[in-house]
């Protein structure tokens, strides 16, 4: 499942967003990409995805 971001944000709606992404993928077997604008938000959202401990979640720059 890819999903494309313009910004990455930290609000907890988005935070739980992330990890129902996550859970839904995992129960189905999939996995997440989620493509952000530059190196700075993929480190942001990198980071986040490691706190909220969502493991099968991929961040790419496009």
């Amino acid at each position: 499942m890819v999903d494309r971001k313009l910004s990455v944000t930290t609000f907890p709606k988005s935070e739980r967003r992330m990890l129902r992404q996550s859970a839904t993928a995992a129960e189905n077997g999939y996995g997440v990409r989620r493509e952000v604008p530059t190196a700075a938000a993929q480190a942001r959202a990198q980071k986040t995805t490691e706190s909220l401990g969502a493991k099968n979640i991929d961040m790419q720059v496009k």
